[in-house]
């Protein structure tokens, strides 16, 4: 059996210094976090100079001088570490567009309606959140039109997934 706590004791001396490193250690991997964020931003400029790379919205677009059907165009992309090119708002619309009109092409998108007749989703199956489809599109002609094709303008078609078109990938 404990008997009651007594009174607090006087503070004790201070102990010896602890070994050095751990300051010094952070301090070196911040200056490498920051080389290699210099080194990264540099390469990412040097991208955006070639007339086949976009960089929008924290994302580089990179046309492919490949064409493919839309399954050979998804590993394309994959087999590169990005995703088929799925623009969520107009500035990426945007881009994309300024993109495709400089290398006149058209290409497939990374939204589908494979899975679901009639609506269409991105890859990742989320709601397709933005789209700019050509008038009267998508019409799903043939019942066989469960592809997003990109054209130099900006605008959408449904199109037949085997089809060959240009690849751009999109690496966030």
């Amino acid at each position: 059996m404990s008997g009651p706590v007594g009174p607090k004791g006087e503070k004790g001396d201070t102990g010896n210094e602890g070994p050095a490193g751990d300051r010094s250690q952070i301090s070196q991997l911040e200056e490498k976090l920051q080389l290699l964020q210099h080194a990264y931003s540099q390469l990412r400029n040097a991208f955006s100079v070639n007339t086949g790379i976009q960089d929008v919205t924290g994302k580089l677009l990179v046309a492919s001088s490949k064409k493919a059907n839309f399954e050979n165009a998804k590993r394309i992309c994959r087999k590169a570490g990005g995703e088929l090119v799925s623009p969520r708002n107009s500035v990426e619309n945007e881009a994309l567009a300024t993109l495709t009109a400089e290398k006149k092409i058209r290409v497939f998108l990374g939204i589908t309606a494979a899975r679901s007749e009639g609506t269409f989703k991105y890859l990742n199956r989320d709601t397709v959140v933005y789209n700019n489809w050509f008038p009267g599109e998508p019409d799903n002609s043939d019942n066989n039109e469960d592809c997003v094709v990109f054209h130099e303008n900006g605008t959408w078609t449904d199109y037949r997934c085997d089809q060959e078109f240009s690849v751009v990938c999109e690496f966030v």
